[in-house]
This record gives structure tokens, C-alpha cells and sequence, in this order.
């Protein structure tokens, strides 16, 4: 989606009048001529512990992308972050009206937790139905976001999951099924997307890219206080996504498929002792 600017002019055979105030619309010009990202951070909690790494960690995202001539459609943090940006909706400025976003903050079984909730009141995965715009991939820097989501235990079934019901169109949602040292890093959101896009690294596809530039860090700090292994996890709408890569790279996502009542999900487990 990109804004266009809408005026007016009228003529005749003297002269031609002012131009008129300007107003603004949407067109869909297609993911392949306009690319666009965004970020959602949340570092202060009225009860979690904060997470003060979150901004520097989702700008280290936007960056490496914003390099690579992206556009930046949002980057907003703390209470700019609200449950409407990532229920079902066309508005600007939400998830899913952007081909990637990247969230940062404290997650739980099937929801994300913005500032000042606690367990039991996140946005809800009941809530959030991503694909029906223009997302792709979703990333959730957080913790245990799709601990119930895993395929084959599900019998591949949506309706099994939790955030499996949330794909609705997009390609893949990228988080984990156990916590994450995630608010021990500021460079997380940086090593993912230089795989995504190549930038001073190997081009990955996306699954990869998630997993490799998440161990990058967990691998170094594990074990960490109480976490001794990380189980990172990515779901998909379609087993032929496995392959994706990012619009403008390689051979980029594969083809839309339709939106049926199954799902697939890959884990990556980082463990040292192993």
C-alpha cells in the first residue's frame, strides 16, 4: 500500500484556477513495487519487568531494511502501541497493512503484552487475523508466543492452535515455545534482518534467517539466569512457504496459496549441552 496525494484543477480557455487543498488515499501498487516494514515495541510495564532493549533492538530492524530502500511505514513504542494495531483491519499504520513486521516486547501462550498488561489481558491471538491485507511475515520477539503451536501434535489443524488461527493469508509468523533471553540483547532485530536481506551476511531464506540470527546471541548467553535452552518455532499458512525468501531477493516468497484449515510449523532448538 502507498499514500497518494489527490488535488484538483479546474480550467477553461483564460486561465486555470489554485490548486485545491490536498487529501490523501490508499492504492495497491503490489508487494513487488512497494516494499514497506514495521515496527511495535514495548519496553515499560506497569507490573512485567520492563525490557529496556526493545527500542535499540527493533531500530537495529528497521535500519538494516530502511538500507536496503525500504520503506519505514511505522516504528512505535510504549503507548503508541495499542491492541487495534494488530486486530483484523485495512487502516494505515497497522500490522497488517505492511509486507513485515517486526514486534518487540513480553508475549505468553497465544498473545502479545503491551504496556501496563498482565498475564491474562495481551492481545489475543482470538483478536488478531493477519494476511487478509498485505502482511507476509510476522515477527514476534517474545516469549512462549507459540508454545501451542505445533503442527504435527495439533494434527496439523488451526483450530487446534493458537496463533495458528491468525493465519490468514500471511505467509509465516516467526516467535518461539519457551522464553527467550530476549531482554538480555539490543542486536536481535539487526542479525535477523541482515539474513533477510543479505546485508554483511549470507541471504537466508526467512524461516533460517529467524533461527540463525536468534542463536547468534542465544547461543553466546545460554544458559542464562534460569534458561538453559531456547525452542524457537515458525508457523506457515502452506509447507511450499518453508522456502521464502523476502520480496527483491533470491527467488522471494512463493506463490499465494489459498487459506484453508491447516498449518505446518519447523523448531530450531538452541541448547549448548547438545
Amino acid at each position: 500500500m502507498s499514500t497518494i496525494d489527490i488535488r484538483s484543477q479546474a480550467y477553461n480557455d483564460y486561465e486555470n484556477s489554485d490548486y485545491s487543498d490536498s487529501d490523501y488515499g490508499w492504492v495497491d501498487i503490489g508487494d513487488e513495487d512497494y516494499l514497506d516494514v514495521g515496527g511495535f515495541w514495548v519496553g515499560e510495564y506497569t507490573i512485567l519487568d520492563d525490557l529496556p532493549q526493545t527500542e535499540g533492538d527493533t531500530q537495529g530492524f528497521l535500519d538494516v531494511f530502511e538500507e536496503n530502500n525500504w520503506c519505514i511505514s511505522f516504528d512505535e513504542g510504549d503507548e503508541e502501541v495499542t491492541a487495534a494495531d494488530f486486530e483484523e483491519s485495512t487502516t494505515p499504520e497497522t500490522s497488517d497493512s505492511v509486507d513485515i513486521i517486526w514486534y518487540d516486547g513480553h508475549g505468553n501462550v497465544g498473545g502479545l503484552c503491551l504496556q501496563g498488561c498482565w498475564l491474562g489481558t495481551t492481545v489475543d491471538y482470538t483478536d488478531i487475523r493477519w494476511g487478509n491485507s498485505d502482511l507476509e511475515w510476522a515477527f514476534l520477539h517474545a516469549c512462549s508466543t507459540l508454545a501451542n503451536d505445533y503442527a504435527p501434535l495439533n494434527s496439523y489443524l488451526k483450530t487446534n492452535g493458537y496463533f495458528a488461527q491468525s493465519l490468514k493469508g500471511i505467509h509465516m509468523i516467526c516467535g518461539a515455545s519457551t522464553e527467550m533471553v530476549s531482554w538480555s540483547v539490543e542486536t536481535d532485530g539487526q542479525y535477523v534482518a541482515e539474513f533477510l536481506t543479505g546485508t554483511n551476511r549470507d541471504l537466508y531464506t526467512v524461516k533460517n534467517a529467524w533461527f540463525y540470527g536468534i542463536a547468534i546471541n542465544a547461543e553466546a548467553l545460554l544458559p542464562f539466569e534460569d534458561i538453559e535452552y531456547i525452542n524457537l518455532r515458525v508457523i506457515a499458512e502452506d509447507e511450499s512457504y518453508e522456502d521464502d525468501y523476502i520480496w527483491g531477493q533470491s527467488t522471494g516468497p512463493a506463490d499465494d496459496v489459498a487459506v484453508d484449515d491447516y498449518y505446518y510449523s519447523w523448531d530450531y532448538l538452541i541448547d549448548p549441552e547438545e
